[in-house]
């Protein structure tokens, strides 16, 4: 019988010890939930993962709005906190894309301190003129205190250029002489009116928290288009930004995460880049190459991207894996060049109105070209979809290949006018409205190839030629040229026998 029990015990403990294996967890040391506490409040959690996979991010949510986001299996860092009753979520990712949360309920007694002075919605220490009449967003919480100590003296000018480079030291003053070297010490050190320069060269990922403002918005810029690549390793999101009124212009970015750029800032524009071979997983978390993810936010812009490549095995049918996702009010996803997205190219979701989607080319998508629609209990409103070049979906087998397709959407407020399908498993499905001017023929492109090899620039001839409406299009093109170059703008990304403008164009 002693025996008996025996094995018992060590088959128990055999089965505790293959759960603590198989599952991760996340440890909240400070605060405990229940308390009531001052602000700013410590945290300090640490998150475990399952055997054989790592930890590769730590985020804090404060009333379901991210705050703080880390790079690590553990954080340690101050939270500003109103005033009352909030839920804190702790939330960790490991490096097979699965979630572990804690959930915590604080009461957060006042006055509340400020380490870091947070205007709103200009979170900045410096003095500014206050925005433009637009209604303001409800910006993102900027983490406070920075999560990484500044290890050099802030540099002369706190405004204006600062230099990145791989042959650089986050020591120097961020000059042109004397560059940084990452581009996350650049983030940590910008002021509104910034303007970081980042030379050709690989760099590791990015969390930018410091917002500019109207007036004085801050800017990432690659000198040299596509020069300057961000590439990660065991990291969720590859540049990860919760500021408003920023610019991320001309990057290459790639990694073995979920989401090339994840926004959750208002007034971004993200400008000119190249996003490519990000596997994602096909889960509740979601995957995209460019992610406007903040329900809160707005006016975030989408323009002249190559975003190609986003997701795994394409023999698997997903649907939460896009190109470009857009979550939010307002906003311009323009001049865009998407293909082989794992479900659709272009996907509005959950709260989207008034965004504008125009002169995109899209093709290859595994389920279909543009998704419309909104979460239960929300409708798609004030939609405008012109002069798109839709093409060529699904790549998949099991696609529904619609070149546009809309979900929950508010019946007679969205437009489609003049945009060009072809060679579709299926054509353009509306709920409630309709579209105007649609065009069913081959663009005449001057090679188009499925894998993203080809020229997809007119042909002469093409239908695509002075056919396209001027109603909410933008007035370059992929390339920068101005539209129209001839008696007409055109469907699609490029403006027929144009001159490029340069780099950068906008």
């Amino acid at each position: 019988m002693q025996k008996l029990l025996q094995f018992v015990a060590n088959i128990c403990l055999l089965s505790a010890i293959g759960l603590a294996q198989t599952t991760g967890k996340v440890t909240v040391n400070s605060p405990v939930s229940g308390a009531t506490v001052a602000s700013p409040v410590h945290f300090v959690a640490s998150a475990q993962a399952p055997a054989n996979r790592h930890i590769t991010a730590m985020r804090i949510y404060i009333d379901y709005k991210s705050v703080y986001t880390v790079n690590s299996s553990s954080l340690n860092t101050y939270v500003s906190m109103t005033p009352g009753s909030h839920k804190a979520t702790v939330q960790a990712w490991d490096n097979s894309g699965s979630v572990f949360k804690k959930w915590l309920s604080l009461t957060v007694i006042g006055p509340t301190p400020s380490p870091t002075p947070t205007p709103s919605p200009t979170p900045t220490p410096t003095p500014s003129p206050t925005p433009t009449p637009t209604p303001s967003p409800t910006p993102t919480p900027t983490p406070s205190p920075t999560p990484t100590p500044t290890p050099s003296p802030t540099p002369t000018p706190t405004t204006g250029g600062f230099y990145v480079s791989p042959a650089g030291n986050d020591a120097n003053s961020g000059t042109a002489s004397a560059p940084w070297a990452t581009l996350q010490h650049a983030a940590n050190m910008v002021k509104p009116g910034s303007v970081v320069h980042v030379a050709p060269g690989t760099y590791g990922a990015i969390t930018t928290s410091t917002s500019g403002t109207a007036s004085a918005p801050i800017r990432f810029i690659s000198d040299t288009k596509w020069g300057a690549k961000i590439r990660t390793t065991g990291v969720s999101d590859m540049w990860y930004n919760t500021a408003n009124y920023l610019d991320i212009v001309g990057f290459d970015i790639s990694g073995d995460g979920m989401i090339g750029v994840l926004n959750m800032g208002s007034f971004v524009r993200i400008i000119g880049n190249h996003i490519h071979d990000i596997p994602a997983l096909c889960n509740s978390n979601a995957g995209a190459g460019i992610d406007n993810a903040n329900y809160n936010a707005s006016d975030d812009d989408v323009i002249g991207n190559l975003v190609h490549d986003i997701g795994a095995d394409f023999s698997v049918k997903c649907g939460t894996v896009q190109g470009i996702y857009h979550a939010n009010l307002r906003g311009h996803i323009i001049n865009n060049i998407v293909y082989r997205a794992w479900a659709y190219g272009i996907h509005l979701y959950h709260v989207p109105k008034d965004v504008v989607v125009a002169n995109n080319l899209v093709f290859q998508s595994g389920e279909a070209g543009i998704y419309v629609g909104a979460s239960s209990g929300s409708l798609a409103t004030g939609i405008t979809v012109v002069n798109n070049i839709i093409r060529n979906n699904p790549m998949s087998t099991w696609g529904g290949g619609q070149a546009i397709i809309e979900g929950n959407a508010g019946a007679g407020t969205n437009r489609y006018i003049n945009n060009l399908i072809w060679s579709n498993k299926s054509g353009i499905v509306l709920n409630g409205n309709t579209d105007v001017g649609t065009i069913n023929a081959d663009p005449l492109m001057i090679n188009y190839q499925s894998n993203g090899s080809g020229d997809y620039h007119l042909q002469s001839g093409s239908r695509a030629i002075n056919s396209a409406t001027t109603t909410s299009a933008p007035t370059t093109d992929f390339d920068g040229a101005t539209r129209p170059f001839g008696s007409g703008p055109d469907i699609g990304i490029y403006e027929f026998g144009a001159t490029p403008a340069g780099w950068p164009w906008m």
